[in-house]
């Protein structure tokens, strides 16, 4: 491995045990939290609708984490095509009076355009991805509240047209429009939260196994010691 290379990858390294370590820890335990909180509190104001709408919450569910992998894997495919061309700008750059001396500028250019082509495909096929990920994430989010809604009206309009009390004039319903709404946003964000949530706990695995590479590669005895004051 170049010394290059082998900076680079440390480097990356270092910043998957940094991300682990630092905003996706957050991250994850406030998408726990909300996940937790969100599903108890619907519970709390009205169970039934909220379990009718935990029926539906596997789709938002996996919507979100859907919209999290197709995000993830399109970021890493366009830094892997823009980094074949920086590369290519990289070396120009430490070689630029070796380029300059052979007037071998067009040629380089003509490199470093040639690899930016597949990075602009690159580019356009990830903004289909997310775009198709962000709204089938939406789409079951309105079919979800939608689902709260009718089964929430169909409540209340079923105890005021019942008789047994003058609800709808002394507002002592059951059920009333603001608990409805209050557990289908909170089932709502629960639901985004466990998608999410993935984002986090891949982010601390890949953290874990990349602080093992970097403790192995910190604590390995090289074959040339160059400190050594021995000779051949």
């Amino acid at each position: 491995r170049s010394t290059a290379g082998l900076a680079s990858t440390f480097a990356e390294t270092a910043q998957l045990v940094e991300l682990g370590i630092g905003t996706k820890l957050s991250e994850g335990l406030r998408f726990l939290g909300q996940a937790l909180g969100g599903v108890a509190t619907g519970f709390y104001f009205e169970w039934d609708i909220a379990l009718v709408l935990l029926a539906i919450a596997p789709f938002s569910i996996g919507s979100a984490a859907g919209l999290n992998t197709v995000t993830r894997r399109t970021s890493q495919r366009m830094a892997e095509a823009f980094g074949s061309a920086g590369a290519v700008c990289a070396e120009v750059l430490g070689a630029v009076r070796t380029v300059a001396s052979f007037s071998a500028e067009p040629r380089e250019r003509a490199r470093f355009e040639a690899l930016l082509a597949p990075a602009e495909a690159v580019g356009i096929r990830s903004g289909w991805q997310r775009g198709l990920a962000m709204g089938t994430m939406m789409g079951t989010e309105n079919v979800l509240m939608a689902v709260g809604l009718v089964y929430g009206a169909f409540k209340i309009a079923s105890e005021r047209a019942s008789g047994e009390s003058n609800c709808a004039y002394t507002n002592s319903c059951k059920v009333s429009g603001g608990e409805v709404l209050l557990t289908i946003f909170a089932i709502d964000m629960g639901a985004q939260a466990f998608g999410f949530l993935g984002q986090a706990i891949t982010a601390l695995s890949k953290a874990r196994t990349a602080a093992g590479r970097m403790k192995l590669t910190i604590e390995r005895t090289p074959s040339i010691d160059a400190m050594s004051d021995e000779g051949l």
